[in-house]
């Protein structure tokens, strides 16, 4: 059912409602660290990837076409953040287990 209506899960009661919920508290801090970045946005020298994509965000102003929006770094900025998160445990991860096989102990 869920893979022809996928959209049906919004509204069954369940787990997945508490991961939406979670999902949304996540965009709203990332919004909020967008911006304060806003605020202290020197459009002359980029800090970091926010200030990078508000940069192209702004080059790019009133080109309908674009996919330079808010919306979107938002999202990139949570696929940067998990990506990173998943990469770092599994590293951990392995290299301990690493550790402890080649431990001459």
């Amino acid at each position: 059912l869920y893979n022809v209506f996928p959209r049906i899960m919004n509204f069954l009661p369940g787990p997945q409602q508490t991961l939406f919920s979670k999902w949304e508290k996540l965009k709203m801090f990332v919004a909020n660290v967008i911006e304060n970045h806003k605020r202290n946005w020197n459009p002359a020298e980029a800090r970091d990837f926010i200030d990078a994509y508000l940069q192209e965000i702004e080059k790019h102003k009133g080109n309908t076409a674009s996919c330079f929006h808010e919306e979107n770094l938002i999202y990139n900025t949570l696929d940067l953040f998990f990506a990173g998160a998943e990469t770092t445990s599994t590293t951990l991860h392995w290299g301990l287990l690493y550790m402890a096989l080649k431990s001459p102990s």
